[in-house]
């Protein structure tokens, strides 16, 4: 349920209150069930009835306060159950709206089938009731909305009370609307259930008809009234019979027709990928199909499909008879927080998601159409890799798709998902799209397999030591972050696009907030300490300076004593690189410099505004870091400051030592604004060091290195010089950004025409 959480903890009461916000919660519900199901076959039957039993107390628990009247408390129970923080719940609106849906679709679960919350005997059990969750959600949807009515019925009937004992009367209209709207709601309640159970659950009209009076007598009993509960079964039982008239009737129909008839049956084919079985599988290992991950991703009733229909045209190996509608790809457009993507979705379900020629033809194909439109690409892969079968066809594909990756970079964002097995070259595309992130214990991202490196090296190493989610976010640098399961992979992917322009030509997103632009932090003048050897966090001011307080760290787990992130300022979108006090001092080593590096490059080109703090004692020493290349490395991002044209405001929060005070940032490299707090020491090197050089004959070093930090280790011979704007007051940093930005919104510089740079790879 942290995926949930993460869901509302950026959402505001006006999305969460709307039907998109609602209908995003639900889909989260139903989802989440079947993930919460596979942690409790991954964890066997050991904790199995502790699980359930608590969960049963903490629902009962809150049914118990609701009844009572007690709805804050309610609220926050509501929150246990489901096993976030209290702190995430910052609004009793918000509360209702988000967890309403979640207890109706639990306390549904008694009708579906009897289970309730009694314990369950056998993991077959568990996984049935999965399987069948997604009808406790439709219900929990429908419920959500009958509530709301429910509502408004009693409003309506308390003023129609309040107008009787006043001796007024109601207005006979707004009475006959109000059960027209009551009537409609139902009939519309045993519609849209009709509809999603015939597609979805492979059951005959009977079972379904059936379902559907059950349904709505569970709508109605929660409304209350009979009368209304057998005219709405009497709709849907028609509604059954009257498909089947009309399925019967297609048989026998014109040419057209049976064509259509066709293109529909197609189209269903394409929907089930490799088919129920394996479907059923891929949800066993905690993980959502193709098209699941879309629907997550994507705004409700956005995605527009691309070539549902495309098969492959391998003949050898008997793959001739081998065709799966669909290719192993799902490929189209839609919207996020209503902004355009792209997306492509890799099937595991259809030839394990292994890359065909017509497979590669169709992300080429969204990927020349968001280029040429100016939208995002996310890529969600879970490929097995190159389909064999196909030979070099299949290497071909890899090479188009890589030749795009790289036409598109730096003109739109490129996004992978890592939601699988991704091996050998299928490697490669990920590593050149913008940002990588992977899902623990589920994806993996190797050249090489296990297998491969004990033939040649003896080596013995698992899947996930090899190619998991922690080697890449903690040491090799691959991938930028990782998440614990596909859903709040799909959550923190929404939030993260939110931050993106669509191209190199769309202006940065602005989002409005509440937060003051002239706020003013008095914790800022305190926050570096007095003894310039004490470590402080520098994400501590970060989230002071930035608005909300919110910072959406990237690669918060490699290099860790350098912090780049995305946040907002006045509700624009920033950049975020600062050294980390807390880890090596904020040295700069090869990591930390190849890390920055890349994350500017990627900044400047969508012309994202680079917001700099800088405590830095210099570059690391020693044979490792020099036979590693550190001057190499360290290079790029000198170069990437130096080539970036983007807003660069840079400010020193206390040490700025030799060559590394040059490369974050300085006003050498082009900086527009460069502020210093009055901690800051900007000089060759720490006082201690200088001393032992300069004055290493001197018989009072202490008194030597006191003139040395009175002449040297301070910012006031900088900001002489002009290599300093201004020497400011910490906590008016926030407002001296903000009125910058402003300022350099019309900014406009070129560099030297040329082909393109040599940057020190």
């Amino acid at each position: 349920m942290y995926a949930f959480a993460a869901l509302l903890q950026d959402r505001s009461i006006k999305f969460l209150s709307s039907t998109v916000g609602r209908d995003r919660i639900n889909r989260f519900i139903q989802y989440y069930a079947r993930y919460l199901v596979w942690q409790l076959q991954r964890d066997g039957d050991k904790d199995l009835a502790g699980r359930l039993a608590k969960l049963q107390a903490a629902v009962g628990q809150a049914r118990k306060l609701m009844r009572a009247g007690r709805q804050v408390e309610f609220y926050r129970n509501a929150v246990k159950a489901a096993g976030m923080k209290d702190v995430i719940v910052k609004s009793t609106t918000v509360a209702k709206n988000a967890f309403m849906s979640l207890w109706l679709a639990l306390d549904t679960l008694q009708w579906i089938h009897g289970v309730g919350f009694r314990k369950f005997e056998t993991i077959k059990e568990i996984t049935d009731w999965a399987n069948r969750f997604w009808l406790a959600a439709l219900v929990a949807s429908l419920l959500g909305d009958v509530y709301k009515l429910r509502q408004n019925l009693a409003r309506a009937r308390s003023e129609k009370a309040r107008l009787r004992s006043a001796g007024e009367k109601a207005d006979p209209s707004a009475v006959k609307a109000l059960r027209s709207d009551r009537q409609k709601l139902l009939i519309a309640t045993a519609q849209d259930g009709l509809d999603m159970l015939l597609p979805a659950s492979g059951l005959g009209l009977v079972e379904v008809e059936s379902g559907i009076v059950g349904l709505v007598g569970a709508v109605t009993s929660v409304m209350g009234g009979s009368a209304a509960a057998a005219a709405v079964a009497r709709h849907a039982s028609v509604s059954a019979r009257s498909l089947a008239t009309a399925a019967t009737a297609a048989a026998t129909a014109s040419k057209e027709a049976s064509l259509l008839t066709q293109i529909e049956s197609k189209r269903a084919e394409a929907m089930l990928g490799g088919g129920l079985k394996r479907i059923e599988t891929q949800h066993s290992k905690g993980k959502l199909t193709a098209r699941e991950r879309i629907d997550l991703l994507l705004d409700a009733g956005s995605f527009r499909e691309y070539d549902a229909f495309v098969e492959h045209s391998c003949s050898d190996f008997g793959m001739e008879n081998q065709k799966i509608t669909g290719d192993g790809v799902v490929t189209g457009y839609g919207t996020i927080n209503g902004r355009l993507v792209y997306v492509f979705s890799q099937d595991f379900t259809a030839f394990g998601g292994s890359l065909s020629k017509t497979h590669a033809q169709k992300i080429v194909k969204i990927m020349d159409q968001a280029m040429l439109v100016g939208a995002p690409v996310i890529g969600l892969n879970d490929s097995g890799g190159a389909r064999i079968q196909e030979g070099v066809d299949s290497l071909g594909g890899y090479a188009d798709i890589f030749l795009k990756n790289t036409l598109a970079s730096g003109v739109i964002p490129q996004i992978s998902l890592i939601m699988g097995p991704c091996a050998g070259g299928a490697v490669y595309s990920p590593a050149v799209t913008d940002f990588t992130f992977m899902v623990r214990d589920s994806s993996y991202l190797f050249v090489t397999g296990p297998e491969v490196v004990k033939a040649v090296t003896n080596e013995e190493v698992t899947q996930e030591e090899l190619g998991g989610a922690k080697p890449h976010t903690t040491k090799s640098g691959v991938a930028h972050l990782a998440f614990e399961n596909d859903i709040e992979a799909l959550a923190q992917l929404r939030d993260f696009v939110d931050f993106l322009p669509l191209s190199n030509k769309a202006k940065v997103p602005v989002r409005p907030t509440a937060d003051p632009g002239d706020r003013i932090d008095p914790v800022l003048n305190t926050i570096v300490p007095a003894d310039s050897t004490k470590a402080y966090d520098i994400k501590d001011v970060i989230t002071r300076v930035v608005d909300d307080g919110h910072f959406y760290e990237i690669m918060p787990d490699f290099a860790k004593n350098m912090v780049i992130g995305f946040a907002r300022m006045d509700g624009q979108t920033v950049s975020i690189i600062a050294n980390q006090p807390l880890v090596s001092s904020g040295v700069l080593d090869i990591n930390a410099s190849v890390k920055a590096a890349r994350w500017v490059r990627f900044c400047d080109a969508f012309d994202i505004p680079l917001i700099t703090f800088v405590d830095v004692p210099g570059f690391l020493p020693g044979t490792a870091q020099e036979h590693g290349g550190i001057i190499r490395n360290g290079a790029k991002l000198l170069y990437a400051f130096a080539e970036a044209t983007a807003p660069k405001i840079t400010v020193i929060t206390r040490k700025a030592y030799g060559g590394a005070y040059d490369v974050m940032s300085s006003k050498h490299l082009r900086g527009d604004m460069n502020y210093s707090w009055p901690t800051g020491e900007i000089a060759v090197m720490g006082a201690k060091g200088a001393v032992e050089i300069i004055f290493r004959h001197s018989a009072d070093r202490a008194q030597a290195e006191a003139d040395y930090v009175h002449k040297f280790a301070n910012p006031l011979p900088a900001a002489q010089r002009g290599f300093l704007d201004d020497v400011i007051v910490p906590s008016e940093t926030r407002k001296i950004i903000i009125n910058d930005l402003k300022m350099l919104k019309t900014k406009e510089r070129k560099n030297p025409a040329k082909k393109h740079g040599n940057i020190p790879l």
